[in-house]
């Protein structure tokens, strides 16, 4: 059994569906954010900010980011050609 489908049973959750419900869902900056980190989490633990050891020998670990859900799930939702990195509500507003 995999650890997502032990965890899932014993909390009594489907936790791929509630994943994929999030995924559909998400609308908000805020929300694509929250829902990559916990993406991360779920599938990647190792690679979390709140893993044991984040930096590797005090480095960036290395990584194939093809092979990463968080990763292939935020790429759509960034800009990299304007000043902010992801539109929507919740982000603070400069202007003012």
């Amino acid at each position: 059994m995999e650890p997502l489908e032990k965890f899932s049973s014993e909390a009594g959750l489907n936790v791929p569906k509630l994943a994929a419900e999030a995924i559909d869902l998400a609308t908000h900056s805020w929300e694509h954010e929250t829902l990559v980190e916990a993406l991360l989490e779920l599938h990647n633990a190792e690679l979390s900010i709140l893993d044991s050891d984040p930096f590797p020998g005090g480095h960036f670990p290395l990584i194939e980011n093809s092979n990463i859900a968080a990763l292939s799930y935020a790429k759509p939702h960034i800009r990299t050609n304007e000043t902010i990195l992801m539109d929507g509500e919740g982000r603070s507003n400069t202007s003012k």
